[in-house]
């Protein structure tokens, strides 16, 4: 029944989807969900159907509030044979509705004859019956579902009396603890393998803003597999031994289309099996956009680190994902086959629910499609993949065989059979890796590309990739082969030589990300040595850099934190946002800002400072866009005690004086 009502909605139907979704409300009362539904379905369509949602009289369908000794109570009329007076509810034959029917705000309503004599009242309020239950599920929800994490809202204090401060404290407060909740979510999201779907129900979101925060994060990431050589060599040779059928999630349903490679999938496996569910999420996802964000501007606030953040909701841009949404729907009308997930009938129906809590209902069935027979499953959620194929089992008590695959293995086999060109195929590759899809493989050529698209200097796309080849993002031999690979190649290359060095040390701190250092750039030392027996001048240069960066290595010991606000290069006054102002929005070169500061810097600290950006890109930005706004304020602040020049002055300020001698003197 949830369900009908989104449907109505899709073929335009909005009064029909109101309609419905006011009878799952009453019939579930008791459903947070009836709730959350309801009101995204009202506001999805309050702007389609004015005139139902604003009447002018008591009618049918409206709700009547009428003062009575100074209280106010609520009356809703309805053509309604089980009308409910517990629910304020009176059908339109009941005597009193019958009186009411046709009234106007302020007029008097005979109440009969009481003791005292007759009783009258006053229509204060009429509305429509659906506006009435979308304010009272609002205003109500906290108090119904006290431990429910579906909705939140609290009231700001708008009087004269108080500052700003003060008013929107309990706002950010509310926000603190927001953030200390989340950072545990996310904790336990990179620390104990929590998959996708048991993150989004944690944090109370939906699959697809699960999907885009976790790209946004480069701590999190998407955790499309482990790096194993041997589990991709072993799928590879599967697919070139058969043809299976593919079941898709929205995870992966969502990272084609977003690479222009889904049409490609399908032509090379044939239709892709989908679960039923996994299009009522993006169904319920697409009505809750329409219904929140699509008509409106709207301001998300949110917490980053120590700093509170704000993102504007621009009507547009959500409609164009509506949209590109929408399109999916259709691709997949002509593209999928919607599964029945008949395995499911052996579970333990109490255990199954329990599951669908765990991992999310569209993901389970999912999973257990995929059980069938000569059926894989396509996900790009590593971890989803490894809980289907070991625990799933004691878990749900089956014996289930379930293999999985991911987008960039399976795009490596279209390449394989001729059916996707090798450009193609790298320029995908470029998109996940930059998109922070952890441990997709990726060549030295590849990454000599993307160091020439980015000018042989230290920022996107480079930047993206040489993070991808640390610890938890790349296999540590694979990233090992690659940075040997790429070093050689680099050194080769008609570039300027501070260009190779920067470049060098950049992928140095990429490759020692979250590793033990020492190890790691010993074995790379030793893999240059071994592969290029012969002395070259480029291996000298490529050790000397090695040794480089062994001596500023760990970053941090280059500075001095004296506040969240104020960091230093060690035993200078500089400050790093000069050095990485200077870098990032004057384009000046390393060796142009230590000539700057001659006296203060080395080439080496200017290094290392924006090293340590790159190694902490979100917490620096945060840092730098901090002063760059505490700059402007202060810029402001400045040029408003400058007299404008052009403003003519008043006859008090014009008449002049002649100096007194002393004045003279």
């Amino acid at each position: 029944m949830f369900l009908i009502s989104p449907l109505h909605q899709i073929r335009l139907q909005q009064e029909k989807a109101l309609e419905i979704m006011y009878e799952v409300r009453r019939t579930h009362f008791n459903n947070p969900d009836a709730h959350i539904l309801y009101i995204k379905i009202f506001l999805s369509v309050e702007t389609e159907i004015p005139e139902m949602l604003k009447p002018t009289q008591v009618e049918k369908d409206t709700a009547v509030k009428i003062n009575i000794s100074d209280e106010d109570y609520w009356y809703i009329i309805e053509k309604r044979v089980d009308a409910d007076i517990k629910h304020d509810e009176r059908d339109v034959n009941d005597p009193f509705a019958q009186q009411l029917t046709g009234k106007n705000i302020n007029d008097e309503v005979s109440l009969g004859e009481k003791i005292l004599g007759p009783k009258t009242g006053k229509i204060v309020d009429i509305k429509s019956k659906f506006s009435y239950a979308y304010q009272e599920s609002f205003r109500k929800y906290e108090h119904l579902f006290p431990l429910d994490q579906g909705m939140d809202n609290m009231k700001i204090d708008d009087s004269e009396e108080i500052d700003d401060k003060e008013r929107f404290q309990p706002m950010f407060d509310r926000i603190d603890q927001q953030q200390e909740y989340f950072d545990q979510i996310e904790k336990l999201y990179k620390e104990e393998n929590i998959t996708i779907g048991c993150f989004t129900n944690l944090v109370g979101s939906n699959s697809l803003d699960t999907w885009g925060s976790l790209m946004g994060n480069p701590e999190l990431g998407i955790r499309c597999s482990i790096g194993d050589i041997e589990e991709r060599s072993s799928i590879l040779n599967g697919l070139n031994d058969s043809k299976p059928k593919l079941v898709v999630d929205i995870i992966s349903l969502i990272t084609l289309h977003s690479l222009d490679a889904a049409d490609i999938v399908v032509s090379t496996f044939g239709k892709l099996c989908i679960a039923q569910s996994t299009i009522d999420e993006l169904q319920n996802i697409i009505s809750e956009r329409e219904g929140m964000w699509s008509k409106r501007e709207g301001i998300i606030v949110g917490k980053k680190g120590n700093r509170y953040v704000k993102q504007i909701i621009n009507p547009e841009e959500m409609k164009q994902g509506i949209e590109y949404l929408k399109d999916i729907i259709r691709w997949i009308r002509n593209n999928c086959e919607v599964g029945q997930a008949t395995a499911g009938s052996e579970m333990n129906q109490l255990r199954r629910r329990e599951l669908n809590d765990m991992l999310q209902q569209h993901f389970l069935d999912t999973v257990l499609l995929a059980s069938q027979p000569e059926h894989l499953l396509f996900s790009d959620d590593g971890r989803l993949r490894h809980y289907a194929k070991t625990t799933l089992n004691s878990d749900a008590g089956t014996n289930f065989q379930i293999e999985g695959v991911w987008t960039q293995v399976l795009l490596e086999h279209c390449v394989n059979q001729n059916l996707l060109d090798e450009a193609d195929y790298d320029e995908m590759t470029i998109k996940l890796v930059c998109s922070r899809y952890y441990h997709t493989q990726f060549d030295a050529d590849l990454l000599m590309e993307i160091a020439k698209r980015s000018n042989w200097k230290l920022s996107e796309p480079y930047n993206s990739f040489v993070l991808a080849l640390g610890e938890e993002r790349m296999n540590g031999h694979s990233a090992l082969d690659v940075a040997v690979d790429f070093l050689f190649k680099l050194w080769e290359e008609s570039i300027l030589f501070r260009q190779k060095e920067f470049l060098t040390l950049g992928l140095l701190t990429g490759l020692t990300y979250e590793r033990y250092a020492h190890d790691v750039l010993n074995q790379l030392a030793r893999q240059i040595r071994e592969k290029y027996r012969r002395y070259t001048p480029n291996q000298n240069h490529i050790l000397r850099q090695i040794r480089n960066f062994q001596q500023i290595y760990p970053l941090e010991d280059n500075f001095t934190f004296l506040a969240e606000n104020d960091i230093r290069v060690k035993e200078t006054r500089v400050g790093i946002e000069t050095i990485l102002y200077e870098y990032i929005h004057n384009s000046k070169l390393p060796e142009v800002i230590a000539d700057h500061y001659y006296y203060s810097l080395t080439v080496e600290q200017v290094y290392a400072t924006l090293l340590y950006y790159l190694q902490n890109q979100e917490e620096i930005g945060a840092y730098l866009d901090d002063y760059l706004k505490f700059c402007q304020t202060a810029r402001k602040e400045a040029n408003s005690y400058i007299p404008d020049p052009t403003t003519p002055k008043n006859d008090s300020e014009s008449t002049t004086q002649s100096p007194s001698e002393n004045e003279q003197g």
